[in-house]
């Protein structure tokens, strides 16, 4: 990867909706020569998809809430069974498995807490395994991006 994919990588982070040929003004090349740099980027897995980023109060969730969670016990045979239930869960918005005082950290977007309720948090009381957990709602994002500084 050169400076000019690096270039082409941040213009597509910032606004993928953008023509070929706008893309190549702001990279110095053809309009053809960025569609196949991008077709490169996404064959070699540098591009992993290419999404709308919604408003997530304008489509009925304007609740983010932010869990942690710590684990009675570590080790795949004891988290397995709660992290494929809430990786399918389509209002989990990120989950990380934790190294240091914390195991988990879930963010959840809903339209009421009824939502986190009855489902995530379900989820974790339900699991034996989950032995301390705390829930943070969000009272105003600064900042959410999946730009990354290349």
């Amino acid at each position: 990867m050169d400076d000019v994919d690096r270039h082409l990588l941040r213009e597509l982070q910032r606004d993928a909706d953008r023509s070929l040929f706008d893309l190549g003004e702001a990279v110095g090349l053809s309009a053809s020569a960025v569609q196949r740099r991008i077709a490169r980027l996404k064959n070699d897995g540098v591009i992993a998809g290419i999404f709308a980023r919604l408003d997530a109060k304008s489509v009925g969730m304007p609740i983010t809430i932010v869990t942690t969670v710590r684990f009675e016990r570590d080790g795949n045979e004891y988290t397995k069974g709660l992290l494929d239930r809430l990786v399918v869960r389509p209002e989990v918005q990120v989950l990380h498995s934790l190294a240091g005082q914390l195991d988990l950290l879930i963010v959840t977007v809903v339209g009421d807490l009824s939502d986190y309720t009855n489902g995530v948090l379900a989820d974790l009381e339900a699991d034996d395994n989950v032995a301390r957990l705390e829930t943070n709602v969000s009272l105003g994002i600064y900042k959410s991006t999946h730009e990354l500084p290349v």
